[in-house]
């Protein structure tokens, strides 16, 4: 018996079966394969553009900064002892060197009363004060502490704290928010003697301020129409003599120029004048007498002049006494209400910190900020000009291309920022880039000429800037520009602009002057779209002036970022929108009927 293996003949015994399935496994891997590349392709290219846009961005950073008005401070400011004082300068500033000389520095006055009892007993002192020309009503069941509060309340630029050392040691203490020697505190008994109680005041009144020999000026108002009464909510009233001349002064029914009206109608040898000053960014409105006899041959025993604040006691504790800040720049003798100088050196700011000292403040002419903008630009630019270049560039050997190749987005863009540099920008005596140095090199990159641009930043600063900058005109000086954004599109021609409303600001106006004390509480009720679905209620106490009110509505945190309150020159109480158009649009309604001792 003999054994054999198995044969096949024919067709099929020849064929290799594995390898056979192994291709036919390759062939059908390969749309995979092709997803795959193209994937990577994709993730590439995607990787491109992100580049791209990072690149995008850092350009765009370094033309808004060229954008910027702060890029383009020309002078360096400095001082040669900063202990001494200090100086910043804008782009109005002009270079020099300047020698300054500071004798005083400005302070701000402060007071003290003598030691009371408590400081949170009541006092057993009544009575109506003048605090800065603005009624303070004291009543017998008042502490100190109470009394502070409510001077701080007052907002006429004096803060009261209390220091409490105990029985007998507890001390009001009263500093004027502002320096300089006119912002002395201003006190006054009108009825009672608080201030004298109190050691406040004492000894003989003298005049507060004079601006020369025969002359003497009251505190400052708001107004000089509206009856003092309602101004102040002082109920001063009595007769004053002038030389010889009496003169009848009632706070209900006189304004200020009513005073000064009066005071001329008599034959008082004294000239009566409103005049108007500014004092703390404010205008305000001052009676000042002048004439032979001021001030000896005033007689103010009735006290108006000193609650208008002519006359003013001698303070029993001066802890600071209010002074201006005296200096010389280069020599000439000058004086200010406050350390910070900002108009004697056009474009400079000087801040005084030291007295009975020197120092030299100089400005020089400083394009090194703007120069360095401007190399922040062209390296922005140039390091996307290098990157697009690498993204899309093709190897005519190898065949390989860039992640970018191809992409027209990509090369729009490109193309759009190289029309920005040779483009004709705006009018003046630069219309172009390159005419201030700026030229493209063959590889696409910008070069720029250091020489043509320091000549151009030197000379004509404000044309660089015009040309650099966001900026616009207008034919009509009723039509401003403000500003634009990136989105603004720059034109050589005008847009035609055609104004058929202006956006206004709602205002409501009292139907009444108020010309006495609110005699009873009263409440005022806002409403329409600015405020929404609330209805914001303010409550004014009894005994209010019309100034009380204006205050009042001002320091509320529910209305003074939405409305401004004020007395137009009727006295009314005018309220006024904060914003303008529909947004801005309210109402107020009182649950009283407008008369002469309520809001109106």
């Amino acid at each position: 018996m003999s054994a054999s293996g198995i044969q096949f003949s024919g067709l099929a015994s020849g064929l290799d079966i594995e390898k056979i399935v192994s291709a036919l496994m390759t062939i059908e891997g390969l749309p995979v394969q092709r997803m795959q590349r193209a994937q990577a392709a994709l993730q590439s290219q995607q990787a491109g553009l992100s580049a791209f846009r990072s690149q995008l961005q850092s350009v765009a950073s370094s033309i808004s900064n060229l954008s910027q008005k702060s890029t383009y401070n020309p002078v360096n400011a400095t001082s040669s002892d900063t202990a001494v004082a200090t100086v910043t300068a804008n782009t109005s500033a002009n270079a020099g060197n300047f020698t300054l000389e500071i004798s005083t520095l400005a302070q701000a006055h402060k007071i003290a009363s003598s030691g009371q009892s408590s400081a949170s007993d009541a006092l057993g002192y009544s009575g109506q004060v003048s605090v800065n020309g603005k009624a303070l009503n004291v009543s017998a069941s008042d502490s100190l502490n109470a009394i502070a509060s409510r001077i701080s309340s007052l907002g006429v630029g004096v803060s009261a704290s209390v220091i409490d050392g105990g029985t007998g040691q507890a001390y009001l203490s009263l500093t004027s928010q502002n320096t300089g020697k006119d912002n002395a505190v201003q006190l006054a008994d009108v009825s009672g003697n608080v201030l004298s109680s109190l050691g406040l005041v004492t000894g003989a009144k003298s005049l507060r301020n004079s601006l020369s020999a025969n002359t003497a000026l009251s505190y400052g108002f708001s107004d000089a129409t509206t009856n003092l009464t309602s101004l102040t909510g002082l109920n001063a009233s009595g007769t004053l003599n002038l030389n010889g001349t009496d003169v009848s002064i009632d706070f209900a029914s006189d304004s200020l120029q009513g005073v000064a009206d009066k005071i001329n109608a008599g034959a008082t040898g004294v000239a009566a004048t409103v005049v108007s000053s500014t004092q703390n960014g404010k205008t305000v409105q001052k009676l000042q007498l002048a004439g032979t006899g001021v001030p000896d041959g005033i007689t103010d025993s009735s006290g108006v002049l000193s609650a208008l604040g002519f006359f003013q006691g001698g303070y029993g504790h001066e802890l600071t006494q209010a002074k201006d800040a005296s200096y010389k720049i280069d020599g000439l003798s000058l004086t200010s209400a406050t350390n910070t100088i900002t108009s004697v050196v056009p474009g400079a700011t000087i801040t005084l910190l030291k007295k009975d000292s020197t120092a030299t403040v100089s400005l020089t002419r400083d394009i090194s900020q703007i120069k360095k903008a401007v190399t922040d630009f062209q390296n922005a630019y140039n390091s996307m000009a290098n990157m697009v270049k690498s993204a899309t560039s093709y190897n005519k050997d190898s065949g390989s291309t860039g992640t970018l190749f191809g992409d027209q987005n990509v090369l729009s863009i490109q193309q759009s920022l190289t029309n920005m540099l040779t483009s004709t920008q705006g009018s003046g005596k630069y219309t172009n880039l390159t005419q201030i140095g700026f030229s493209l090199s063959q590889d696409g990159t910008v070069a720029i000429d250091d020489s043509k641009l320091t000549n151009a930043l030197n000379n004509n600063l404000n044309d660089v800037m015009n040309l650099l900058m966001a900026s616009g005109s207008s034919t009509d000086a009723s039509l401003s520009f403000v500003g634009s954004t990136e989105n603004t599109k720059g034109t050589n021609s005008a847009y035609a602009v055609n104004i058929t409303q202006v956006a206004t600001k709602t205002r409501a106006t009292g139907n009444m002057a108020q010309t006495s004390l609110t005699g009873t509480g009263e409440t005022l009720t806002f409403s329409g779209q600015m405020f929404g679905s609330s209805r914001p209620v303010l409550v004014l106490d009894a005994g209010m002036s019309a100034n009380d009110i204006v205050n009042k509505i001002n320091n509320d945190s529910r209305f003074k970022d939405l409305v401004t309150a004020s007395l137009d020159q009727d006295g009314k109480l005018q309220i006024d929108s904060k914003r303008y158009g529909t947004a801005g649009r309210f109402s107020v309604a009182s649950n009283q009927a407008s008369a002469p001792d309520n809001s109106g």
